[in-house]
């Protein structure tokens, strides 16, 4: 997400400019939005080439609790959603997923890596290949809360009982997740902080200060939410 305010100019120039900006992937013309005259402007739990500041979550440490988490739980086939190759948040939760999978001296299983789209087709989708491999995980990892509802339907569909015979955990906390069935183990992230960081950074900018190039929110530390959706495994 681009965040961003109008310089100073007159009212009508200032309309004119862009307020926020959706960004996603790395393949988004930020750089040509800026040539326009964004303004004063950083990028909200992105990281994109260029000199525009970044401020974003600790997606490696949050995925990497969710990871320990099924560890915890005794499971060691463990497999990944892990959302588009080209989406930086993306590439930060599968980073995550595989530093918590070596620290704990486990493989990641050929197929067990599966790139979904942050939606429910492609967690349903992603979800159906696992299952159909030789030997089907006993717990997934999800990068998406939205993409976590495509899998427990999927699970559904194929009569895969969770967490039974699977469990889920998905990446990110919201009030949907305790009203799924069943109800779903989740990844809280600090994304009021996040908001509240980004806020105070922008009015920085306007005013002229400096910030940092780079900033990673830690604190509060990302936190496991356990609902019903995780379990030992089966025997």
């Amino acid at each position: 997400m681009l965040v961003s305010l109008p310089r100073a100019g007159p009212a009508s120039e200032g309309a004119r400019r862009p307020s926020t900006l959706a960004s996603g992937t790395s393949r988004d013309s930020l750089p040509e939005l800026l040539r326009e005259g964004a303004g004063n402007c950083l990028v909200l739990n992105r990281r994109i080439r260029g000199p525009i500041p970044s401020i974003i979550e600790d997606d490696e440490r949050g995925m990497a609790r969710g990871v320990e988490k099924l560890i915890e739980l005794g499971h060691k086939r463990i497999a990944c959603l892990a959302g588009p190759a080209d989406v930086d948040t993306a590439a930060r939760r599968l980073a995550g997923f595989k530093d918590a999978m070596a620290a704990a001296g486990l493989s990641v299983r050929r197929g067990y890596v599966q790139r979904a789209a942050f939606d429910e087709a492609g967690g349903y989708e992603s979800m159906m290949r696992l299952l159909s491999l030789p030997s089907p995980p006993t717990a997934v990892a999800v990068s998406s809360l939205v993409a976590a509802t495509g899998v427990l339907a999927a699970c559904h569909a194929a009569g895969v009982d969770v967490p039974g015979y699977v469990s889920v955990i998905a990446f990110h906390d919201a009030t949907v997740a305790q009203y799924l069935t069943p109800a779903l183990s989740t990844i809280w992230m600090p994304l009021f902080e996040l908001g509240e960081a980004a806020s105070r950074q922008l009015v920085d900018l306007i005013n002229g200060r400096r910030i940092p190039q780079l900033l990673r929110m830690q604190d509060p530390e990302p936190r496991v939410i356990e609902r019903a959706s995780t379990a030992r495994p089966r025997g």
